[in-house]
């Protein structure tokens, strides 16, 4: 199973990385910017209930159910689930249609979008197009939480990579059919959301679990996914707020600030979701174990060891990302409509989000401990201190430093809430292997620091900054990444790194995490 998901999801981040090549290759600034900021809300409520908080309180109950109650039961809860859940987001999507205005005026209060004409009134249209996705794609989670439920992985993993696909056909062919091209790609989002929800039922109906319309809201089941989605709210919706106030920032900035600053988030989450956020899920369980068992020893064992291998992983990407940076963005988004200053732009706010990635890469590590131990009330209370550094800091760098203060305003608050979850289990819970983990991290930036050395020795012999991309960049960079990935992986076996050994050990022998 974490094989399906682990290969599907590596998956849809291609076909995400093609699809917003695609769209930036065709559509200038003001129609990028008014696209993403359409986005906003319905991928922040998709975030924070569809995918987030109605997702981790559906699929346990239901687990429950399946696994005492008769099949029966756990059919009637699961229409019971669906006519709830639909009737809400139906409603919030039919009202998201009916206050698209002050929805686009909350988001976008600055300069950047006021003092273009017909931008406004784009961003609005868009919005009344996109947001009944928002519906589509919480059926889609309660699906997949059933098809997971009982063991099917493939179809519903598969789902994000129909929504891609959807947006990259409205962007390339549909586009052509209307005044403003980039309705085009809302229309997309829409095919791809109807798209995913579809492709679920022909499995749900085998299955037997094809819901029916049950207005029992009564159900002792719909009342403890509530209850269990409360505190999931408060959790998930800090990372959420972020979004939403770093772009309400950015419409004070110049024209196609907020696009680029999406464009380089979206490259950071790459290494990111790829390792972090799954090692983070591999560990779980094993941790889990360990605070059944009372093991305390052993769950900081298996933190420290999983802390190590993620940082072995990503603090790589991160000199890469900030050495890197022009010729990534250069490489991989340089065309059509997005244009030199596009990258020089991009690159800059990369290389600032760059420097939070180790710590976000070890959140998503740390986490689950607490997860674990039964506090989740600890992840959330530093999410919250994160967002007020965050907030606070864009406030005060935003105007002075552009879109580099607000990636910048990021990258501290994730280090804050990295620092507070360790201290809290410091003082909590003891020594976790600290030690053991500067000694990794040392060794990590040595030989990081002279793959970096590599990396900006052989690519400062090419001028980058060109209005086009080169067969001679393309052979430079490519040549960069082997002769400074191979530096990387033999100091790392000169220095004895326990970590490259787990990390062989884990790809060629099947060893799992501790």
């Amino acid at each position: 199973a974490a094989g399906v998901v682990g290969s599907t999801t590596l998956l849809s981040r291609i076909f995400g990385m093609f699809r917003e090549i695609v769209i930036f290759a065709n559509f200038g600034r003001t129609a990028t910017d008014a696209f993403y900021l359409a986005l906003t809300i319905p991928s922040v409520l998709r975030g924070l209930l569809a995918e987030g908080a109605m997702s981790i309180a559906f699929l346990p109950v239901l687990t429950d159910y399946l696994r005492k109650g008769s099949r029966e039961e756990s059919r009637q809860m699961v229409s019971v689930v669906f006519t709830f859940f639909g009737l809400l987001l139906g409603t919030v999507s039919v009202l998201g249609v009916v206050f698209a205005p002050a929805m686009v005026e909350l988001l976008a209060p600055g300069i950047g979008f006021s003092d273009v004409p017909g931008k406004y009134e784009l961003t609005t249209e868009l919005v009344r197009i996109i947001f009944p996705y928002l519906f589509f794609v919480a059926m889609t989670s309660l699906c997949m939480g059933v098809l997971n439920a009982q063991g099917h992985f493939l179809v519903p993993a598969l789902s994000p990579s129909l929504w891609n696909l959807g947006v990259i056909f409205g962007a390339l062919v549909l586009a052509q059919y209307f005044e403003h091209p980039v309705m085009g790609a809302g229309v997309g989002v829409l095919i791809g959301g109807i798209l995913q929800f579809l492709v679920q039922l022909p499995l749900m109906r085998s299955k037997d679990f094809l819901p029916t319309l049950s207005f029992q809201f009564r159900h002792p089941a719909l009342k403890r996914i509530i209850k269990l989605m409360l505190p999931a709210i408060l959790g998930l919706s800090v990372s959420q707020v972020t979004v939403i106030f770093v772009r309400q920032f950015a419409s004070y900035l110049e024209e196609g600030t907020l696009s680029y600053l999406f464009v380089a988030d979206r490259i950071i989450q790459f290494p990111l979701g790829l390792f972090a956020v799954a090692l983070g899920t591999a560990i779980l369980p094993s941790l889990a174990r360990h605070a059944t068992d009372q093991d305390l020893e052993g769950l900081k064992s298996t933190l420290s060891h999983g802390l190590r291998i993620v940082l072995f992983l990503t603090v790589p990407f991160m000199v890469g990302m900030i050495i890197l940076a022009v010729p990534i963005v250069k490489i991989v988004f340089q065309r059509g409509e997005f244009d030199l200053h596009a990258t020089i732009i991009t690159s800059q706010s990369m290389i600032a989000y760059a420097l939070g990635l180790w710590a976000a890469s070890m959140i998503r590590v740390f986490a689950p401990a607490f997860y674990a131990l039964k506090r989740p009330i600890i992840p959330s209370l530093a999410a919250v201190l994160g967002l007020v550094v965050n907030f606070v800091l864009c406030f005060l760098l935003f105007r002075r430093y552009s879109h580099v203060g607000l990636a910048l305003s990021t990258a501290i608050a994730v280090t804050v809430n990295l620092v507070t979850l360790i201290a809290i289990f410091r003082i909590q819970y003891g020594r976790f292997g600290l030690k053991k983990i500067v000694i990794s991290f040392t060794k990590i930036l040595l030989a990081s620091g002279l793959m970096g050395g590599i990396f900006y020795w052989l690519s400062s012999k090419i001028d980058w900054l060109t209005p086009s991309i080169t067969i001679e960049q393309l052979i430079n960079f490519f040549v960069t990444l082997i002769v400074g990935g191979v530096v990387y992986f033999a100091l790392l076996w000169i220095l004895k790194s326990e970590e490259l050994k787990d990390v062989i050990d884990i790809m060629v022998k099947r060893k799992k995490i501790k």
